[in-house]
């Protein structure tokens, strides 16, 4: 397998690349080899990688899967104690936020809010507490 960069139209900005097959005589490329699309972001081992690795996309889609928790753990609210709160948490999305957070941690500080304030919102949620209760708790389990 071998790979090529091509310009095209003579632009030092637009580039294609093929991956050129065994049968490729580099004179015929077009026809016989595959050529490599360029996407805004893509999802790859759990992890949405964008194509300026700013990580709005992965961080979104975090963001939401923890908005969908809520209607999760609804029901625990009024029903377990506060340990075993913790340790739901804990499992469901701690679990979630520490996949893959060494490559996505360096986020533009507006994306990693939006996440933050849903976190926060989902344990105080959980928790039936106030916000001035909320900053000790997040404390303890962060």
């Amino acid at each position: 397998m071998h790979f090529r960069i091509y310009n095209t139209n003579h632009n030092i900005y637009e580039k294609k690349i093929y991956i050129h097959t065994s049968s490729c005589n580099y004179s015929n490329c077009i026809v016989d080899c595959y050529l490599l699309e360029e996407v805004d972001n893509i999802k790859y081992l759990g992890l949405f990688y964008d194509n300026n690795l700013k990580w709005y996309t992965h961080i979104h889609f975090l963001t939401k899967t923890i908005r969908k928790l809520f209607y999760i753990l609804k029901d625990i609210r009024y029903i377990c104690r506060i340990q075993h709160k913790l340790i739901i948490y804990l499992s469901l999305v701690q679990s979630i936020l520490n996949f893959g957070i060494e490559f996505w941690h360096s986020a533009y500080t507006s994306h990693i809010n939006n996440l933050s304030r849903t976190i926060n919102r989902l344990i105080k949620y959980i928790l039936n507490k106030s916000s001035s209760n909320i900053i000790i708790i997040n404390k303890l389990i962060l």
